[in-house]
């Protein structure tokens, strides 16, 4: 919303299923640029992530900008009364290049982002702030240093202290038919986001539109594929695809749907 001549994040509330709403409560700073909000509830807890385009870093510096292009930061609030009342505003994370994603599954809360430098993050929120936080290292090494253009698409879901991630990585690039390729990854944490091991390809090639859900040991994975109808590629058929894993360790063979 930009009511206030800046874009920011507000929130209303209503707490009669919908008949009646609160006053708009702004959430971001009013001097800043702010966007891109994931919001979620559990219980009386009340989160807010989203991201804000900072001119200078958190000394001060307000040439920052100028000479490390645009600084995204992560911020969150949350309420322990229904959205009532915020707590003091968290600076999470900077030089965050994506929308922050929140998943919870009763009590546990999970925050993922995408860092510019260091990749997929992950963060075990509490009721009253951040506890942890984890580079998820999707690319399997250290030696990326720029993620700006690496990683399309991102899902989380969590069951339980189970943490799955997908991963839509940039891989290569098709000049014969000048299609972008893209390696699907599915990842997982099974201590609450700590620590990532399980690292599996679900697919590979044109992928678009992925989506994940997870029910105890189960996660079920859909995703689009494009394929060119002929050589100049001006035509593009999109095929859907569905696979499970019952184990969080194994998939089975991708279904065409």
């Amino acid at each position: 919303d930009n009511s206030y001549g800046i874009f920011g994040v507000l929130i209303r509330v209503s707490h009669d299923y919908g008949n009646t709403f609160s006053n708009a409560i702004m959430l971001s700073d009013p001097s800043i640029d702010s966007g891109f909000a994931s919001v979620l509830a559990e219980g009386n807890d009340v989160y807010v992530a989203w991201i804000s385009n900072n001119s200078s870093n958190s000394n001060g510096d307000n040439n920052y900008g100028k000479t490390h292009g645009n600084v995204n930061s992560l911020y969150l609030r949350i309420s322990n009364d229904g959205a009532r009342v915020f707590n003091d505003t968290i600076n999470v994370s900077n030089n965050v290049i994506s929308a922050p994603l929140l998943a919870s599954d009763g009590a546990f809360v999970g925050l993922t982002w995408i860092d510019k430098r260091e990749g997929v993050m992950f963060a075990h929120v509490m009721n009253n702030g951040v506890s942890s936080i984890t580079n998820v290292n999707i690319a399997g090494d250290t030696s990326i240093n720029d993620y700006k253009d690496m990683i399309k698409n991102l899902v989380v879901d969590v069951d339980g202290y189970n943490v799955s991630l997908l991963v839509l990585k940039y891989s290569g690039y098709n000049g014969i038919k000048d299609t972008q390729l893209y390696e699907m990854i599915y990842i997982n944490s099974k201590d609450g986001g700590s620590t990532f091991t399980n690292r599996v390809t679900i697919a590979y090639g044109s992928i678009d539109d992925i989506n994940m859900s997870m029910k105890g040991n189960t996660v079920y994975i859909t995703w689009g594929t494009k394929s060119c109808l002929d050589e100049q590629c001006s035509r593009v058929g999109i095929k859907y695809n569905y696979t499970k894993s019952d184990d969080l360790l194994s998939f089975n063979k991708a279904i065409n749907l």
